[in-house]
């Protein structure tokens, strides 16, 4: 069983490496005035589409690509040549680096597959996270793991060699049970000493200086303390952000009870000095046409702390019953063009034309 003693690490601002501080500067400069629009494995497929080069289902709607490009890694820690949306990890490395030599922003989650058995991130018959923990005894083949995301991270340089930043968000949702690491599966203390250990490792150990670090539970909170409850502590955190797609449900939309929940993010990100972001985001199949317009921009532009969020990421478009932003030809195209032109999202032209002004 692990030990759990060094959680009692006192938190303290991260010391971020150049390019994660630049990276992150960027974003703060950004954040006050603008949102940048994301969407996960926007390159690698589309609705009707795989694989095919320069496409982007956004981009052939408004004729530009979003600003922040979504990835994932699952599967990267076993070896695999693809991940779990059977994404090729060579082609991944390509397309992040054509992203940031754009001016684009790299976010990767991680639906990590288990140290022990090899069990995805949704089988959670047994428990996971003691046995990875300093003592326990998968926590050797879990150090194994992270050697594999931090060979990856590190094979990301630009053509003068330098290493790329990106944002990883590792552990997401773990206020929900539907993932090995989630909220029923570990206790609050082994969650935060899993997520320390993991940041701690990459960063200290491996050496990584490109990583910005993103907290991000589910929508199922309704108070700061509660948002906190398995918050790691500042000097593993860089973005303070959230998921939901609760809120935006057919039938059940609750725009109210996402502004709060994003208030109280924006609200916890001030006070702890860092950047607010909406991580995951989106209506499946997006069956409502004005939903871009009518339900996600009042939302982003409630109150100060909302239009705080320097990005909101759409999830993926993998297949005709599972996509998240339009495709040529879907009912909430039009919409989604007012929403490309509405002054307060950036998509990656303005973004990076808006960057390379600011820093003239």
């Amino acid at each position: 069983m692990a030990v759990l003693a060094s959680c009692q690490h006192k938190s303290k601002a991260p010391q971020l490496g150049l390019p994660a501080q630049a990276m992150l500067s960027k974003l703060k400069a950004i954040a006050p005035e603008a949102t940048l629009i994301g969407h996960q494995d926007d390159l690698a497929y589309g609705v009707h589409w795989k694989y095919e080069e320069g496409r982007s289902d956004i981009k052939e709607i408004v004729g530009d690509y979003p600003a922040i490009f979504g990835w994932d890694l699952g599967g990267l820690e076993l070896g695999h040549s693809v991940n779990l949306d059977s994404v090729p990890f060579d082609k991944m490395q390509k397309w992040m680096k054509w992203v940031h030599a754009e001016g684009g922003i790299n976010a990767m989650s991680w639906h990590g597959y288990s140290p022990l058995d090899g069990a995805s991130s949704w089988e959670i018959s047994e428990k996971q996270v003691p046995h990875l923990l300093a003592g326990g005894k998968g926590h050797q083949a879990y150090l194994a793991q992270l050697d594999q995301l931090a060979s990856f991270f590190s094979s990301l340089r630009d053509e003068k060699g330098e290493i790329i930043p990106l944002i990883f968000r590792p552990f997401h949702e773990m206020d929900g049970s539907w993932f090995w690491w989630g909220a029923k599966h570990c206790t609050v203390d082994e969650y935060k000493l899993l997520f320390r250990t993991t940041v701690d490792y990459l960063r200290k150990d491996k050496g990584l200086n490109n990583l910005i670090i993103a907290y991000s539970p589910d929508n199922k909170f309704h108070t700061k303390e509660q948002y906190l409850e398995r918050y790691p502590g500042d000097e593993w955190v860089d973005i303070m952000a959230m998921d939901n797609y609760g809120d935006f449900r057919p039938g059940q939309e609750n725009q109210q009870a996402a502004i709060d929940k994003l208030t109280i993010v924006g609200q916890l990100a001030q006070e702890h000095g860092k950047l607010a972001a909406f991580s995951e985001t989106g209506r499946e199949t997006i069956d409502t046409p004005q939903w871009f317009t009518a339900s996600l921009q009042p939302v982003l532009e409630a109150n100060e702390y909302t239009r705080s969020m320097a990005y909101v990421l759409l999830w993926r478009n993998g297949r005709k019953d599972h996509f998240y932003a339009p495709y040529p030809g879907h009912s909430s195209e039009k919409d989604f063009v007012k929403f490309y032109q509405h002054p307060e999202t950036l998509f990656l032209r303005d973004f990076a034309a808006k960057v390379t002004k600011g820093s003239k």
